[in-house]
């Protein structure tokens, strides 16, 4: 679980910076233009993967009890949302083929989160 908690806060805070310091850079391969109004919304949804990423650095050593109780409730419905909003997005034509490896990692990380959620306590 501490291995899984690491690799998500290293993905979300690099992620996250992208989003808030470049979001054209990090949008324009996925085939979408940025405006001025997307460029904002953006960077607001960076700050939150980098307070997503501060929250599974710092519960990286909890127990699973208290893990259970408020960090993976809050990752598994972020990844499972992100996952529904991602598909969506990709049967609409809203990006190009890279955007299926966005829905893949959201869809990835919700099943380990969800182990780990439902799973019996040890």
């Amino acid at each position: 679980m501490s291995s899984l908690l690491r690799l998500t806060a290293v993905l979300l805070l690099i992620f996250g910076l992208g989003f808030l310091l470049a979001p054209e850079q990090i949008m324009s391969p996925f085939g979408i233009e940025v405006s001025l109004q997307l460029k904002s919304n953006e960077q607001l949804y960076g700050i939150s993967l980098v307070s997503l990423a501060v929250l599974a650095w710092s519960s990286r050593n909890s127990s699973q009890s208290e893990l259970r109780r408020s960090v993976l409730p809050a990752l598994l419905a972020y990844f499972v949302l992100g996952a529904i909003v991602t598909f969506t997005h990709q049967l609409k034509g809203l990006a190009n083929i890279l955007g299926w490896g966005v829905v893949v990692m959201h869809t990835l990380f919700a099943g380990l989160f969800g182990y780990f959620y439902f799973s019996p306590l040890k």
